[in-house]
């Protein structure tokens, strides 16, 4: 419930939100999916082709708002959640569902978001849910070529928030106008797109697989982490329900 946001986000949010109740807009759910791109030829910095075989991402919570996003890092007045965190395929382009969207009639400026580690104000550290892969936010391998070069590698992502009570991804442009039920959601990810600036020059030679994480490879793991949340962050898309 919009209840449950309100004790998860700083009080500054507390307060803005605690202003919209009793406003009488009432109360819409609707389904929300994950919808991965289909595969396709991944580029990777210095002429890398990357080829993924696995790519297990953890998502959610999510919370929708009504102020726009910008330098704001926290959610000024609700609209929407999704409280679930789910762990999916994104290599299969089919929809995966991630839960019921739970809010209010009215129109979505921002979303802010988890990849399945959180930091919540009753936490005092950030901690992995129990779906993230092997408490990452996602997990990933396959096999990275340049000419006859060819590294096989395992990537473990940890997209984790700043700071306490916030999200991982505090604020995104999401754009929507709900005006009742019969609404779904599809949020897309592309994840070869997070891939394009890891640079496989990094990898050791005769080391396989190539390890790429926070500590192995801090440089590769944060341009995967910008591309989560930066670069290529996965884009919301309301549309009516079938």
């Amino acid at each position: 419930m919009l209840r449950d946001l309100l004790f998860r986000l700083a009080p500054i949010a507390l307060l803005a939100c605690a202003a919209c109740s009793g406003t009488g807009q009432p109360d819409i759910d609707y389904a929300t999916f994950a919808a991965p791109a289909a595969q396709a030829p991944i580029g990777a910095d210095h002429g890398w082709t990357v080829t993924l075989d696995q790519a297990t991402v953890a998502f959610g919570p999510v919370y929708f708002c009504a102020s726009e996003s910008g330098s704001a890092t926290l959610c000024q007045t609700a609209i929407g959640e999704l409280l679930t965190t789910t762990a999916f395929d994104a290599l299969d382009p089919a929809p995966h569902a991630l839960g019921t969207a739970h809010g209010l009639v009215g129109k979505i400026q921002s979303a802010s978001y988890d990849y399945g580690i959180h930091w919540f104000l009753t936490d005092e550290a950030p901690s992995p849910s129990t779906v993230a892969p092997g408490g990452h936010s996602a997990h990933f391998s396959g096999t990275a070529q340049r000419g006859e070069k060819k590294h096989h590698f395992v990537a473990d992502i940890d997209v984790v928030p700043q700071f306490q009570g916030q999200r991982a991804a505090p604020s995104q442009v999401a754009s929507a106008t709900i005006a009742g039920d019969g609404q779904k959601l599809d949020i897309q990810f592309d994840v070869g797109q997070w891939f394009e600036h890891v640079d496989f020059n990094d990898a050791p030679a005769g080391v396989d697989p190539y390890v790429i994480n926070a500590t192995t490879a801090p440089r590769n793991h944060g341009a995967i982490v910008i591309g989560m949340t930066a670069e290529a962050p996965p884009a919301f898309v309301w549309s009516p329900a079938p």
